[in-house]
């Protein structure tokens, strides 16, 4: 009788994915148009194959390290539906559209003082700048000596592009990623134009231009296109990221691309969208706090402009936060509210050649009580010492903690201790400095989040179930979690509720399932006692062996051992089908939850 249960389930399993792939290309055929194009982000750890064998088509796949994965394409409306409830998805959204953002005339580098360096010897040569745009005439002259390589991200690159309201270009497609706009090949002269005594010069005069093409020749592009040309530009190891691009509403995807770039050393930099004297009006992807807005209140093609200045700063050692404090830090003041004029206007020379700085780093050892703040005093500018201290508070709290004050006679790094802090709390930092002949520094604001007693799955072997099919529907963990759930092949319970146990100790659970019509059913719980995020130590308790009634409460008791490891471990729920499938197992028929179990 198994046997046949067996054979009859595989059957179907294969008939099922035949007719679901004939009936989905049916559908957008019979379609009198697309779908939209949405994008899937995963959780850190979890196969893209959740997101893709969903979609009818997959237009890109994107990888944010830690941060997680998306899945760009375009999928059947119920399968958005059944991907928003799926716990290993972070977010659905729609693959907006963005836009140059169009600014009359540049003032010149002699504004921002940028001809100052040239004069000094400043070309940032060493630097390389990744121009995000509608690409880079490769037969520019005055782009051509600093050209690198390029890239095309968008749906249509160089002479493909066209339509109503769009307004090419004539230029020769050397490359897929050659501008067929002019924008891209503006904003690339602004920042880094050779210095050749004829035409244009840039604020930088050497640094390496790359054309990263996310724009079409119609000047606009895809979320996920634009996310893409980040997250290469930080594979890359390019140090500057100008993008004068923008929409007026926000996307996870391209937060994801943005925090991506910023944690792996890239200075962001993005025209804030405004065409004057404004109130709150920043623009996406420069409001993210990763990336540095530039305003266009008195100066266009402003972003570009910081851009080069930028590049300046990291050919010379800064690293992208500590080029984004110094560029802060020397603006100049031009009489305006802190709302309209944000740090003031770039002053390239103040910023690259003179000034008092500290600068805020990352912070480490970070537990769920306390975390060590770092930061650097990078130029004393004449003075004999300086005074340095962190301020730090929760984030989004208007009071600031101050640390104790160090007292340094020379440059580099510094670090300060703070504890009795919240679990699983976000918290803001940044260095203050103050030079023994009176100037002050203030560095940028770094967020740290502290630890909290949540396992984080994503750090044991995945495993999951199959979707479509028998499901649990409550897991009771000892009546601390209960989480009632829908059918799916995984789910994360892991936060913000945790199961508290002691060493030698032991807790019931309890599981509900459907059965979805098939008999022959398997639970079974696994427990990491060591922590060693390695299933292969696990211990296992089984919950129910080759059971048919999906009207029962089947119940358990774990016992914990004596010598179980302190602290926070992952507990996984497994319903399966015809026998006991292993916790890594991945697409059998049934379904995974994972839990925290903290140890006392």
């Amino acid at each position: 009788m198994a046997d046949n249960n067996v054979t009859r389930r595989r059957v179907l399993r294969s008939a099922g994915a035949g007719l679901a792939a004939t009936t989905m290309a049916t559908g957008e055929a019979a379609a009198s148009g697309k779908p939209e194009r949405h994008v899937i982000g995963l959780r850190a750890g979890v196969s893209s194959r959740v997101a893709e064998r969903a979609a009818t088509t997959v237009h890109r796949r994107l990888d944010f390290g830690d941060i997680g994965t998306a899945v760009a394409g375009r999928f059947p409306e119920e399968a958005l539906d059944a991907l928003r409830e799926t716990r290993a998805v972070r977010y659905v959204e729609k693959d907006n559209t963005y836009e140059t953002l169009g600014q009359s005339l540049p003032w010149g580098v002699d504004r921002v003082d940028a001809d100052a360096l040239h004069g000094n010897g400043e070309t940032g040569s060493g630097a390389d700048i990744a121009i995000i745009d509608t690409g880079i005439d490769s037969d520019h002259p005055d782009l051509q000596g600093n050209l690198g390589t390029g890239k095309c991200f968008a749906a249509d690159c160089c002479g493909e592009a066209g339509g109503l309201f769009c307004n090419t270009n004539t230029n020769g497609c050397n490359h897929p990623w050659d501008d067929d706009n002019d924008h891209g090949t503006h904003c690339a002269g602004t920042a880094d134009a050779i210095d050749d005594s004829a035409d244009v010069v840039g604020v930088a005069t050497e640094a390496t231009l790359h054309a990263a093409k996310a724009l079409d020749g119609c000047g606009s592009g895809s979320l996920s296109d634009i996310a893409d040309a980040i997250r290469w530009t930080a594979d890359q190891g390019y140090d500057v990221a100008s993008m004068s691009l923008g929409a007026s509403s926000g996307d996870q995807t391209l937060q994801d691309a943005c925090q991506y770039a910023y944690d792996n050393g890239v200075l962001l930099v993005a025209a804030a969208g405004n065409d004057g004297p404004c109130t709150d009006c920043v623009s996406y992807p420069a409001a993210y706090s990763t990336v540095m807005a530039v305003s266009a209140t008195t100066k266009s093609m402003a972003c570009p402009h910081v851009s080069g200045a930028g590049g300046q700063l990291m050919a010379n050692g800064f690293t992208n936060t500590e080029a984004r404090d110094r560029l802060q830090a020397t603006a100049e003041d031009i009489g305006l509210s802190s709302n309209e004029q944000g740090n003031g206007l770039l002053d390239a020379e103040n910023a690259v050649l003179t000034g008092f700085l500290v600068s805020t780093d990352s912070a480490t050892e970070i537990t769920g009580d306390s975390a060590t703040l770092n930061g650097a005093l990078n130029d004393l500018d004449g003075a004999s010492s300086a005074d340095v201290s962190f301020e730090y508070r929760e984030t989004g709290t208007s009071s600031w903690t101050t640390t104790s004050t160090q007292t340094l006679s020379s440059t580099g790094s510094f670090s300060q201790s703070v504890s009795g802090l919240d679990a699983g709390t976000e918290y803001e930092f940044r260095a203050v400095g103050s030079a023994s002949d009176g100037d002050t520094d203030t560095g940028g604001t770094v967020t740290f989040t502290t630890d909290s007693d949540c396992a984080d799955a994503t750090q044991w072997p995945a495993g999951s179930g199959l979707s479509g099919n028998e499901h649990l529907t409550t897991v009771d963990m000892d009546g601390q979690v209960v989480e009632a759930s829908s059918d799916a092949d995984y789910y994360d319970f892991t936060c913000p509720d945790v199961v508290t146990v002691s060493q030698g100790g032991s807790f019931d659970i309890a599981v509900e399932f459907e059965d979805a019509g098939y008999n022959n059913h398997y639970g079974n719980v696994y427990v990491d006692w060591d922590s060693n995020q390695d299933w292969s130590t696990a211990t296992e308790t089984q919950i129910m062996t080759d059971v048919d009634d999906d009207t029962v409460t089947y119940t358990a008791t774990v016992n914990v051992p004596s010598d179980a490891a302190t602290g926070s471990t992952l507990a996984r729920v497994r319903l399966s089908w015809s026998q006991f499938y292993g916790p890594d197992t991945d697409d059998e028929y049934g379904e995974v939850e994972d839990f925290t179990v903290y140890v006392e």
